[in-house]
């Protein structure tokens, strides 16, 4: 990347960078395969199977009915101690359980987790059988759902929203947000999860933890050029989609799944130093609502309950009635009018 990259340099020098790391990632890495027993057995049944091994091979050289006898007590003794290695083991990691560590959420999702088949599917264009069927189901599903929604509406409210942002982005005029450091992006990896899956570019979190200090100062001034120049690169824009099945619903049909996007690790990155200067921002002009819980740190559902409880004690205490409205809308945020959220 030239010293001082413009806009059009950006994306070259993104895709160029996911190359080069993902090139040193299959240099670097081999596929082991074990060929040990996921049993790990102590040492005492070892060498009771060797010792039976030993009886049985003697009993298949010779066929006299001593060896036999060993063989079969030695199968009866080494299926007890197996049973018992077995009861051992597993009450050994119940009592190392903790919900500190997530280790019995882990464990609990890994029992009961169930290798989801998606069965032939009802789509906008008949039956699907085959995968690639599916994902064009999936996708004419998708196409239709995230669509605004249809009238009626008011069109003197939207063309006052179009004029509002057309004459914002017209005259757009602002400071250049406060830049990032090699630090800042050393924190920001440090802190990703190693278990989640990687984006279109097959680099994971634990690979950009790897990453040496020219990396990753490199990738800073990427993202200091982004910063400047007001430019989120293409490629991080592009995502893998998976369909998850949505709990209790009939899994024939295409519109009962959800989409998951998996991103980029360096999007993610560059995603979460402009959210540390939003968050700046919000809190140095005080543009948050204090009623508002949802994406604020500290705050919760909990918060809002408490809230509540507060204000009906308040209309007991006064005699009143506490009335509230709660609204469910259906599909918000798949259909959102994204230029009257901006307003």
């Amino acid at each position: 990347m030239p010293g001082n990259p413009t806009v059009d340099n950006l994306d070259p020098a993104v895709q160029n960078f996911s190359n080069i790391v993902s090139d040193a990632i299959n240099t670097s890495t081999s596929t082991r395969i074990s060929k040990t027993s996921h049993l790990h057995l102590p040492i005492n049944i070892r060498e009771l199977i060797k010792t039976k091994n030993g009886f049985h091979n003697l009993w298949n050289n010779t066929r006299y009915p001593l060896y036999k006898r060993e063989v079969n007590a030695l199968v009866r003794q080494i299926r007890i101690e197996i049973n018992e290695h077995k009861n051992r083991t597993w009450k050994n990691l119940l009592s190392s359980l903790n919900v500190e560590d997530n280790s019995l959420y882990n464990l609990h999702k890994r029992i009961t987790k169930k290798h989801t088949v998606i069965p032939p599917l009802h789509g906008p264009s008949g039956m699907a059988f085959s995968d690639f069927e599916k994902a064009e189901a999936f996708k004419d599903t998708h196409e239709v759902t995230f669509q605004e929604n249809a009238e009626p509406y008011s069109d003197d409210k939207i063309e006052e929203v179009e004029i509002l942002m057309n004459h914002y982005f017209e005259h757009f005029n602002t400071l250049t947000p406060p830049l990032t450091s090699p630090l800042e992006v050393r924190c920001i990896i440090k802190k990703l999860p190693n278990s989640k899956s990687p984006g279109p570019d097959q680099i994971t979190n634990i690979a950009l933890k790897y990453l040496p200090i020219n990396a990753i100062t490199h990738l800073t001034k990427t993202y200091n050029r982004c910063l400047i120049n007001c430019h989120f690169p293409t490629q991080w824009k592009i995502a893998n989609v998976v369909m998850l099945p949505k709990p209790n619903q009939d899994h024939k049909f295409s519109q009962n799944y959800k989409p998951i996007s998996l991103l980029n690790t360096t999007a993610k990155t560059f995603e979460r130093i402009i959210l540390n200067r939003i968050k700046t921002h919000c809190k140095a002009i005080d543009c948050i609502p204090p009623e508002q819980c949802e994406f604020r740190k500290g705050h919760s559902t909990l918060q809002q309950l408490i809230r509540v409880t507060n204000i009906i004690n308040e209309g007991f205490a006064s005699k009143l009635y506490t009335v509230g409205v709660f609204l469910d809308v259906k599909r918000s945020f798949d259909k959102m009018w994204h230029d009257g959220l901006t307003k």
